[in-house]
Parts: C-alpha cells; sequence; structure tokens
C-alpha cells in the first residue's frame, strides 16, 4: 500500500482499520452463504428422499405413434406398447385372445364380457385363467430365449472352449 505523508501511527491506524474492514466484509459473505445453504436445504429435496409418485411427476417421456401395435376387439383398437406382450397375444386363439384383451385392457368384468360373448361368466372365466396360464409361459420362454441370446452375444464362443479346459486340464490356446 502506498501511504503518502502519514505518520507511522497514522499508517498503522489505516492498516488497523482495512483489515478490521476485509474481516467484516468475510464475516458478512460467510454469514450470507450459509443463509443461503439453509434456506436453499428447506426448500430443496434429494431425489432419494421424493416417495416414487413424486418422483414419477418429475419426468415426462415421449410416446411415439410407431412405438406401439394395435389390435381390434369388438369394434374397439386396443394399443399395445410392448412387443413382448404383442406377440404373445398373438399366439392365443381367437378367443382366448378377446377374452384376455376385453378384461384387462379394456377393463371388463367377466359379467361383462360374457354378455358380449353370448357365453356364461364361468366360461368366461375358464378362457382368462388358461389364457394367463398361456401367455405366463410364451413369456418366460421369450425371457430364457433372450437371455441365452446375450449370452452368446457375450460369450460368441459359446462357451466351448472353457468345457474343453475343464475337462482335459490343458490348455487349448
Amino acid at each position: 500500500m502506498i501511504f503518502i505523508g502519514l505518520t507511522l501511527k497514522q499508517k498503522e491506524i489505516v492498516q488497523t482499520k482495512f483489515d478490521s474492514y476485509c474481516k467484516r466484509s468475510l464475516k458478512g459473505e460467510a454469514r450470507h452463504y450459509f443463509r443461503e445453504q439453509n434456506r436453499r436445504k428447506e426448500k430443496e429435496i434429494m431425489f432419494s428422499e421424493l416417495k416414487d409418485g413424486q418422483l414419477d411427476k418429475l419426468y415426462s417421456m415421449d410416446k411415439y405413434y410407431g412405438d406401439s401395435t394395435f389390435l381390434k376387439v369388438q369394434g374397439e383398437e386396443i394399443e399395445i406398447e410392448s412387443m413382448q406382450i404383442f406377440e404373445a397375444i398373438l399366439k392365443l386363439t381367437e378367443k382366448q385372445r378377446t377374452v384376455i384383451l376385453m378384461a384387462y385392457f379394456l377393463d371388463m368384468t367377466e359379467n361383462e364380457i360374457g354378455e358380449c360373448l353370448n357365453l356364461m361368466q364361468s366360461t368366461i372365466h375358464y378362457h382368462k385363467k388358461k389364457s394367463l396360464q398361456l401367455l405366463r409361459k410364451i413369456l418366460e420362454n421369450q425371457d430364457e430365449q433372450n437371455e441365452k441370446i446375450d449370452s452368446l452375444r457375450n460369450n460368441p464362443r459359446g462357451g466351448k472352449r472353457q468345457s474343453i479346459l475343464d475337462q482335459s486340464g490343458a490348455s487349448t490356446l
């Protein structure tokens, strides 16, 4: 610092006042910072603390027309977004497909479905039960096939080389 025409005592006073000013400024900034942090803490919530319903409101997904497939039942088009479910439903008989689509996609009761198809409620219940069992088997088989495909992608040699090593104990490289 340049002190023109000041005595040593005056220079010390100026230096002390400047130090005091700097310390007060830093304390004020620190108070402001902590006040701001506390304000944010009160208003902001961490993602991990949000409930599922709250998390769902934080994003949106674009829905494209080509991502879905449609089936027609009783004059209404039903949108099916999952290709796996669509393919599984196509493997059902026409009557089973109609019952499943009406029950789970049109939210109809077994009695309402029976009235539309001129069948007894017990018959609808039977078709629904058998269809669900068949769908479960179809989807499980699809999952198993997908797992096999994934394992082949990860190990293109199919694991045969490893089994040869295990049997003979000698290296095949």
